[in-house]
């Protein structure tokens, strides 16, 4: 059974790399996606890559934990195999060289508390990864 990355994506300037990414480590993919330009800036995407266009977020929660959470509930069966990969965590070119032969990988990006200015505020909070 193949891995499925579900991933909240918002930065179309990274598809390339996913695309490939996802087809070097043989992996399927569900882009949670919220914003329908994005999504109707989608190329043709290859077969094991699907979209998931979601709305109606509620206010008082974090975006990226809501689009994770509605790709669980609308597509990713009990007996599905996932992973959770954020569309910023992984762009870096190094993440190819991978070895996938632990039953665990984590990839993980310092933060820190600062976020960009056009993002909510909501959304800064301090990290130690």
């Amino acid at each position: 059974m193949k891995l499925t990355i579900i991933m909240p994506f918002s930065r179309l300037q990274n598809l390339n790399f996913y695309i490939g990414l996802f087809e070097s480590f043989q992996f399927n993919a569900i882009l949670v996606i919220d914003n329908k330009e994005i999504l109707e800036k989608l190329p043709q995407l290859p077969e094991n890559i699907e979209t998931l266009f979601v709305e109606n977020q509620p206010l008082e929660t974090d975006v990226c934990y809501w689009k994770i959470n509605q790709a669980i509930e609308k597509k990713v069966s009990d007996d599905t195999y996932y992973s959770i990969l954020m569309d910023d965590d992984c762009v870096h070119p190094s993440i190819r060289n991978l070895e996938l032969t632990k039953d665990i990988t984590i990839v993980s990006m310092k933060r820190g508390i600062r976020i960009p200015p056009t993002n909510n505020p909501i959304n800064a909070h301090p990290t130690r990864t």
